[in-house]
């Protein structure tokens, strides 16, 4: 039988991101999953617009700078379980601003189909606007981006705020994909998504996001040619 393919993310006002997420995806994976944590914005419209299926995960907290937002570790998991319940064999998960390389869409599906090994990690390029990145962020370390079924990952629920993924080993469990098979993270497309993120994770309480990422990710250099997802 042909192995099921299960792309997913979290969305809160992801309107700007969420079609372009499903159209990065699209051509590789069997469904896209979308956990909406409660947007007030189009999101799930575009979402299901688009083609992907949207669940509603209803909970919020509120932090202590008096902001609210969905609790990392429990939106994880309720993804993670979700995935599970679609009978995933292979189960995608990332942020709703990251897409894979036009390389690894283009790999994506044989790979799954023939590799022996239990976790896929990919590494990533921090992109601000469109033709540029942080190569400070580009850090040696790999992101897990994909898991197959059977392996027991969840998110450690330290805080509202603070997460881990457990239970993801190292060593000969895991693939690790180099450039130019890696993904792009679109964090800071533009000024005022970088002001709209600032005040978001000032009356969150998170730390370094709180400042303009010229002041703490290093200086910029130009995208490589082969840095693009369409």
């Amino acid at each position: 039988p042909r192995m099921r393919i299960v792309a997913g993310c979290r969305t809160l006002n992801e309107a700007h991101n969420v079609e372009r997420f499903i159209a990065a995806h699209r051509s590789f994976v069997d469904d896209i999953l979308i956990a909406d944590g409660g947007s007030t914005d189009n999101t799930v419209e575009l979402a299901q617009e688009a083609g992907a299926k949207v669940r509603l995960f209803h909970e919020m907290v509120q932090c202590a700078s008096g902001g609210h937002r969905n609790p990392y570790g429990r939106h994880i998991n309720f993804m993670i379980d979700w995935a599970w319940d679609e009978q995933a064999d292979f189960f995608i998960f990332d942020d709703c601003d990251d897409v894979p390389t036009l390389d690894l869409q283009g790999n994506a599906r044989e790979l799954f189909e023939t590799t022996g090994f239990s976790y896929i990690n990919v590494r990533r390029l921090y992109v601000v606007g469109e033709s540029s990145y942080y190569p400070a962020l580009n850090m040696p370390g790999q992101s897990v981006w994909a898991w197959r079924r059977g392996t027991d990952v969840k998110a450690a629920e330290i805080s509202p705020l603070v997460h881990d993924m457990l239970n993801i080993p190292g060593g000969d469990s895991v693939l690790m994909l180099e450039y130019p098979s890696g993904l792009l993270h679109y964090s800071w497309p533009n000024d005022a998504e970088i002001e709209r993120k600032i005040r978001f994770y000032y009356s969150t309480g998170e730390g370094v996001l709180t400042n303009h990422p010229d002041t703490w990710a290093g200086p910029r250099a130009v995208l490589p040619s082969w840095a693009v997802w369409k």
